[in-house]
């Protein structure tokens, strides 16, 4: 009984020494510290790990390991890590610091990653410095996507269908996005993604930021039925503006169909109002964007359009009336509210190429050229890109809308 004992406890001790070993072998690195700082809005909080209370961030703050930052919808952070790569997030975003490391003694390698739960995120990497190995690593419930150093990507969460999309975008550098089964290395210029189940999707880094331009998508809330006000459409609302001076003609905005010569059925929404009188107003759509923009090199716009009346004179004393306008708002970089807007109207006889607003009365008009919103030669400070109405304003007119497309690269 002694020796078996003694045998026992030999073992066991042995055990612990092993494991003690491999801890050492495998844990020989150091936790480090990250700092996050508010760009913009008042609300950015972070969740301390060992903590069940949100502390609000109103000044530059270090950050550690488990801890996650949670911006509002109308708020941005920047977080600098120890070895100098940033991560910038934008609204509605939340991020989970997972992994801040350097190695122990002679292991001389650098280890950071982070889960992003929800929004928009963009990873800087460092050059690799004294370090001889660097990992920088972004996960989500559907995706691990690697950095190599010295990279710039954005990584984006949202909803499509119902389910989660994690889009990747390179901008310099190189990334390797993982999901599913299937592996794959994003260049600079390439934009990589992923919906549930689905098998990886590549293309060229390019966005469309408005949903249903063709008006062909069925409604998605109450609000978007017809007998709750809506057109029958998703994602866009009509608006309705006279003031307080009672009209008889209100105006109407419909959705309708058309079945065009050469390209088959069509939807489009109409705008209406036969009244001769002088008030005027305005109906009109609307939709929601809600997307961050800064980090977008260009943001081209395109729609197809045609008018049958107008109220004249064209422009009218505030240079509003117009058959149809297109007005895109966005919110620059210190948290001003701006809009940009297209008028379209017709003239007798043919128009003038170089003026973009005038279209042939009657007559369906695809400009050849978008409109740029921003490009490099545009520099215009978008940082959010909010809402984009079409509308008709004026005594009477008879516009419609259709192919309304936003395009970022």
């Amino acid at each position: 009984m002694v020796l078996t004992g003694t045998s026992l406890a030999f073992l066991f001790i042995c055990m612990l020494g092993i494991m003690a070993v491999s801890s050492f072998v495998n844990n020989d690195t150091v936790a480090m510290t990250a700092r996050i700082e508010p760009l913009r809005g008042a609300r950015l909080a972070v969740l301390r790990h060992d903590s069940v209370v949100p502390e609000l961030i109103t000044t530059t703050t270090e950050i550690a390991e488990g801890d996650v930052a949670t911006t509002g919808g109308d708020s941005s952070a920047f977080l600098q890590m120890f070895d100098g790569s940033t991560i910038q997030t934008y609204f509605s975003t939340t991020l989970e610091i997972e992994n801040l490391r350097t190695g122990r003694y002679k292991r001389n390698i650098k280890e950071i990653s982070v889960s992003l739960r929800s929004g928009t995120a963009i990873m800087v990497t460092a050059d690799p410095g004294e370090y001889a190995t660097a990992s920088y690593k972004v996960s989500t419930d559907s995706a691990e996507i690697s950095f190599a150093s010295n990279s710039k990507a954005r990584v984006r969460i949202e909803q499509i269908d119902g389910q989660d999309r994690t889009t990747v975008v390179v901008d310099y550098g190189e990334a390797v996005f993982v999901a599913n089964g299937e592996t794959k290395r994003i260049t600079p210029g390439q934009m990589v993604w992923v919906a549930g189940d689905e098998p990886l999707l590549e293309q060229e880094a390019r966005e469309e930021l408005i949903r249903n331009g063709n008006f062909s998508d069925d409604p998605t809330s109450g609000a978007e039925l017809v007998e709750n006000g809506g057109l029958g459409t998703a994602a866009w609302l009509p608006i309705r503006e006279w003031g307080d001076v009672p009209v008889v003609d209100p105006g109407t905005v419909t959705l309708v169909s058309e079945n065009l010569p050469g390209r088959g059925p069509l939807k489009e929404v109409e705008f209406e109002r036969n009244d001769r009188g002088d008030h005027f107003i305005k109906v009109g759509i609307r939709q929601e964007v809600n997307r961050p923009a800064t980090f977008l090199n260009s943001i081209e716009l395109f729609a197809t359009v045609k008018i049958v009346r107008q109220t004249t004179p064209i422009g009218g004393p505030q240079g509003n009336l117009y058959p149809l306008t297109i007005r895109v708002v966005y919110i620059d970089s210190e948290g001003a509210e701006h809009d940009w807007k297209q008028q379209f109207y017709y003239v007798a006889g043919q128009p003038d190429p170089a003026d973009p607003s005038q279209v042939e009365q009657g007559i369906w008009h695809a400009p050849k050229e978008r409109f740029i919103l921003k490009s490099p030669d545009e520099v215009r400070d978008i940082a959010v890109i909010q809402a984009v109405e079409v509308f008709a304003y004026g005594s009477q007119f008879q516009s419609w809308i259709t192919g309304i497309s936003m395009v970022a690269r």
